[in-house]
């Protein structure tokens, strides 16, 4: 997504401002759940929040969900938490084009460029666009045809397999009593655990309600007519440490012959500080990885040198390709992200961010 569907959001926003012990066992172990009739596709997004009641309050949240192949009524989820949206959107606006991409002549877009460059120098880059970011497998809750059980995924470097969460502790999403094809997740709940979401999740049924974040994202996307899309490709090209500048270029993917390649550039040589980063143990990643995909829209990365510079921020993280938002359909623009998960601490992800030139993973 380039920047001028950033200025979208900010107007929708800006409008509305004034307005009112662990255990694990095997991949398919956690799926050889009784066999119930068929279930609601639950295959999409949808947009939530979470209530973290007191000071918080209520955060925006979305629910992404893929089909497991030959296996009934599961799915890989991920579940990722919005900052507060108002301290998003200023860097969004104030993000400026390369030079390059400004036309000759154009005075006017020129001056409002330089003024974003001054903005950005006192604000900085964009860098944090979401606060959390958990992976679930989601399984049939045994005896209950309305509920799905969310246990975490990771990747365990020795069996070299995703590993489902086999603790007690889990989440459980429950489908509203009257649901919609359509919508399967309108209604539904998902209930705060330890070993899940760390505060009960709510899907709204209708626009009232459901807090003032919930309010401002879900205006930015109607208002942008945007997207949101967990993606199941690798997509080829540069990624930056930060939001649009093209300057921080700190990793290269790249796809040959069906060899999936990333390779993570030293950031002191690359001369980007480790604050120029969503995670700043990002800085510390240097090195080659052949990378493959353990299920669709699901990467893993294992270093061709073992014992690579701040490898271990990477081996046994799973790699998502995001969109947040995506303007593809809207104005044919966009900007993935790469976000590497952690497990153990769902708060502590990377994130890189696509070159707006890459045009889908095709440079």
């Amino acid at each position: 997504m380039k920047n001028s569907s950033l200025y979208l959001i900010a107007l929708s926003l800006a409008l509305s401002a004034g307005c009112k012990s662990r255990e694990f066992n095997s991949e398919t172990a956690a799926t050889n759940q009784p066999q119930l009739p068929p279930r609601v596709d639950l295959s999409g997004n949808s947009l939530g929040y979470i209530d973290y009641k007191g000071n918080i309050g209520r955060r925006a949240v979305r629910i992404y969900s893929k089909k497991v192949d030959g296996v009934a009524d599961t799915y890989n989820t991920v579940i990722v938490e919005y900052p507060p949206i108002l301290s998003v959107f200023p860097r969004f606006v104030s993000t400026p084009k390369s030079e390059e991409d400004i036309q000759d002549g154009k005075f006017t877009e020129k001056f409002i460029n330089d003024v974003k460059s001054k903005i950005n120098e006192r604000i900085g880059d964009l860098k944090h666009i979401l606060a959390r970011v958990t992976v679930y497998r989601t399984v049939p809750k045994a005896g209950n045809a309305s509920a799905f059980e969310l246990r975490r995924l990771r990747y365990d470097t020795t069996a070299k397999s995703l590993i489902v969460d086999n603790s007690s502790e889990v989440s459980v999403l429950t489908l509203a009593e009257k649901g919609s094809l359509d919508s399967p997740l309108a209604g539904a709940t998902i209930s705060a655990a330890a070993k899940g979401e760390p505060a009960q999740i709510t899907v709204p049924k209708t626009s009232k309600g459901n807090g003032i974040e919930w309010q401002l994202v879900n205006l930015a996307y109607s208002a942008a007519k945007l997207d949101s899309t967990w993606r199941s490709d690798f997509l080829n090209g540069a990624y930056l440490s930060t939001y649009g500048n093209r300057k921080n270029v700190i990793l290269n993917l790249s796809n040959a012959a069906g060899s999936l390649q990333a390779d993570f550039l030293d950031a002191k040589v690359q001369n980007i500080p480790s604050t120029e980063f969503t995670n700043p143990l990002s800085a510390e990643i240097i090195g080659k990885y052949d990378v493959k995909a353990a299920q669709p829209g699901i990467f893993v990365f294992t270093p061709k040198v073992a014992g690579s510079a701040g490898s271990q921020h990477v081996e046994t993280k799973l790699g998502l390709f995001i969109d947040v938002f995506d303007a593809t359909k809207s104005l044919n623009m966009d900007v993935v992200e790469l976000v590497l998960v952690d497990e153990n601490t769902p708060t502590k992800f990377h994130m890189y961010f696509e070159d707006p030139e890459n045009g889908e993973g095709q440079k």
